[in-house]
């Protein structure tokens, strides 16, 4: 029996596969998954994304430095791989709203309004939603 990493296809957790296995669930959202899958698909996961060390916290906070910059594009590249890595981590939702309001100075695009719903639906709690809300209304 080996144990892999890999990530859960549904919450982006990080779970232990075991390889002789076919099947199993993942202990965080109790979704099934078949074992090759999972692991080529992290192993995708890498390759496109690269495997620097970066978690999606990283992603969030060189996205918020692009933001300070005014780099919107940047700051989109960033919050976009911090969901795709993580898209149960409500910060890089709400990271492109503030790319998609030009940090909250401009709503004529109303892409935003999603991402903002999309942050309040991965919120594990109201202290996360208060947060969301309050950041949304400043």
């Amino acid at each position: 029996m080996a144990l892999v990493a890999a990530k859960c296809t549904e919450c982006a957790a990080s779970i232990e596969v075991d390889d002789c296995k076919e099947a199993g669930i993942c202990n965080f959202c109790g979704t099934a998954f078949v074992t090759k899958k999972i692991i080529q698909q992290t192993l995708i996961t890498k390759n496109v994304f690269g495997d620097r060390g970066k978690s999606a916290e990283d992603f969030c906070a060189d996205g918020e430095t692009f933001l300070k910059l005014k780099d919107w594009e940047k700051a989109e590249e960033a919050f976009d791989t911090a969901t795709t890595l993580e898209p149960s981590n409500y910060i890089g939702w709400l990271g492109l709203v503030k790319v998609h309001t030009e940090n909250f100075t401009s709503f004529f695009d109303s892409v935003h309004i999603e991402y903002y719903e999309k942050s309040l639906a991965v919120a594990k709690d109201e202290s996360e939603k208060v947060i969301i809300n309050e950041t949304y209304e400043k």
